[in-house]
């Protein structure tokens, strides 16, 4: 049985997460609870009580859950918050990418990564900048020296990278969304990887810059979380 709990896990939303150091795996009465110590998230396969809620969940952190619909009344009842989420995966091959004079593409690295938008946030799912640059690669697209844009994978497992990315808001419609993310899709591809991509349904200009590069829609999803109360 826990075998098929572990593999649900895998089915879940954001699954790549699992693949981080920090993960914690609690056996449930009647399911199986995956943890992460250092992010606010949590994984969810199979059924959870009011006691095993109660032991296992600190109301006064934050908390973002991935469960199947099972559990979403249980947790609305909570008063968390289910927010419409979709999860996208990349269907092509390797792309070209229209070069640009006023744009420098440049590999993340340990020098770079720390100026990046989100950097700060990258540490509350790593460690350290040194865990995350283990596990993760990207880019960044600069304009006169200055960071524009930076796209890089946010958790990786043997089959697939998750991909986070963001433009500087003063340097938008400038395309460079799109020419950040065909240079990590080719890098994925090049590990062996399938380029996994999760937004907010309302978040329209992410969602078409995954549609714009052959991502195609795998599932819709709530996603709990205790950080908004009803």
């Amino acid at each position: 049985m826990i075998k098929k709990f572990e593999n649900d896990l895998l089915k879940l939303p954001n699954a790549t997460l699992l693949g981080s150091d920090d993960v914690e795996y609690i056996k449930l009465s009647n399911g199986l609870l995956a943890k992460c110590h250092i992010s606010p998230y949590m994984f969810l396969a199979g059924n959870i009580n009011d006691n095993e809620i109660n032991h296992h969940f600190d109301d006064k952190k934050e908390i973002k859950l991935f469960c199947h619909e099972i559990n979403f009344e249980t947790f609305f009842k909570l008063g968390w918050k289910l927010s419409p989420r979709v999860e996208l995966s990349y269907k092509g091959g390797e792309i070209n990418h229209i070069a640009s004079d006023e744009i420098n593409i440049a590999l993340l690295d340990e020098n770079n990564f720390q100026n990046c938008t989100w950097y700060d946030f990258m540490l509350t799912i790593y460690k350290d900048k040194s865990s995350f640059l283990k596990r993760n690669f990207g880019f960044i697209a600069l304009i006169g020296g200055e960071i524009a844009g930076e796209c890089y994978t946010c958790a990786t497992s043997n089959e697939k990278a998750e991909i986070a990315i963001i433009t500087s808001e003063k340097f938008r419609n400038k395309g460079i969304a799109s020419i950040l993310t065909k240079c990590l899709i080719n890098e994925c591809l090049k590990r062996n990887l399938i380029p996994i991509w999760t937004c907010a349904t309302e978040n329209i200009p992410s969602f078409k810059t995954a549609l714009r590069n052959n991502f195609c829609i795998d599932k819709y999803y709530l996603h709990p979380h205790n950080k908004v109360k009803i």
